[in-house]
């Protein structure tokens, strides 16, 4: 699919301004500059930016903003584990910060090159969020909403930072055709309401979806 046509898709999918666009161009520049230094990406996606990685990222903003009673008009505080390139969680800044959507966000991943390289987008792009260089279980700090994508399993994810959980966290999690086996996985310690976000084909075709989980509770 040539490039033109991923963009011409992402702007079909999400409603976003000429400016936020023109801010994820320049987001792509940065990430095809520093990919032979920093390994950001899959190497075979790198024609493939904004259908795998920025239309992919972007799913999650309807998903938040649609429950924006839960957080009395404060800021909601975000967290991006395992962001690497910063994905979703650069994607999540540049369409929230446009659109005036007030919201925290924190890029955390234990991979220093990769925190370089996120603190010269947000240099580069004018971007607010904080890149934490931590692996996120040493964190202790509560959320309102995590999100992950395609770095472990639920359970994983659950067991190792519960601790960042607050009273209505919702987490979205990035995930595969596989995702009924790890969520019956994940249900024999934990507790969770769970909405399931099917990928819109014009994204995916292989059966992805957002997991989202909310009231949260170990067993």
């Amino acid at each position: 699919m040539t490039r033109d046509r991923q963009i011409e898709i992402f702007k079909r999918l999400y409603d976003v301004s000429r400016e936020t666009i023109n801010q994820l161009l320049d987001y792509e520049k940065l990430i095809l500059s520093y990919q032979k230094d920093f390994n950001l990406v899959g190497r075979g996606t790198l024609d493939q930016i904004w259908i795998r990685h920025f239309a992919d990222s972007a799913k999650i903003f309807p998903i938040i903003k649609k429950n924006l009673d839960n957080y009395k008009n404060n800021p909601i505080k975000l967290i991006d584990i395992g962001t690497g390139a910063g994905l979703p969680g650069v994607v999540f800044s540049i369409i929230s910060e446009v659109d005036g959507f007030k919201s925290r966000v924190f890029l955390v991943d234990s991979n220093q090159k990769k925190c370089r390289f996120l603190n010269k987008v947000k240099e580069k792009l004018g971007l607010s969020y904080q890149v934490v260089n931590e692996r996120s279980e040493k964190l202790k700090e509560k959320f309102d909403v995590i999100t992950c994508r395609a770095v472990s399993s639920v359970l994983d994810i659950l067991n190792k930072n519960h601790s960042m959980i607050g009273l209505r966290a919702k987490i979205l999690l990035f995930k595969g055709k596989n995702w009924e086996i790890e969520l019956k996985e994940s249900k024999k310690k934990w507790k969770f309401k769970c909405n399931v976000v099917k990928n819109n084909k014009l994204l995916d075709s292989t059966g992805g979806v957002t997991l989202e989980l909310t009231n949260i509770k170990k067993i």
